[in-house]
């Protein structure tokens, strides 16, 4: 009677190892699937942009916060991407950033749902009464 309780307990264990094991591998071959995330700055303005389901959209623009000018999405692709967090500034000087020294903003979307539209953004200032903007960038979006 106390080796079947032995052998009851070992067996679960085991269980327990392969479906570990299972999921691993799993987890490992979803990562093999999705593509590299698409970087793409000022000079894709225009073009058309082709990402997998699931594939990380990073736009870098040169920005200078210092100047009251922000980068902003007028039009966020809602049907085809989700943004992930905040707008990240990285100044242009790594060692001694530099007081209206510019920098660079990136912005983080991910490729949620098939189909296409277009991601819109304006360099523009954010006071009331402020005239368009200075620059812009729109990108046709396609996720297939």
């Amino acid at each position: 009677m106390i080796q079947g309780h032995a052998a009851g307990r070992r067996a679960p264990a085991a269980m327990g190892k392969g479906f570990a094991l299972a999921c691993a591998l799993l987890a490992l071959a979803s990562c093999a699937t999705t593509p590299p995330p698409r970087a793409i700055d000022a000079s894709a303005d225009g073009s058309r942009i082709t990402l997998a389901p699931g594939q990380t959209l990073r736009v870098t623009v040169e920005a200078n916060p210092a100047t009251g000018y922000r980068w902003v999405v007028d039009k966020g692709a809602v049907a085809v991407l989700q943004p992930v967090g905040q707008p990240l500034y990285t100044p242009s000087s790594t060692s001694a950033p530099l007081v209206g020294g510019g920098g660079t903003m990136t912005f983080e979307f991910v490729a949620a749902a098939a189909g296409s539209d277009t991601l819109q953004m304006a360099y523009r200032m954010l006071t009331p009464g402020s005239s368009g903007a200075v620059r812009s960038l729109h990108v046709e979006v396609v996720v297939q």
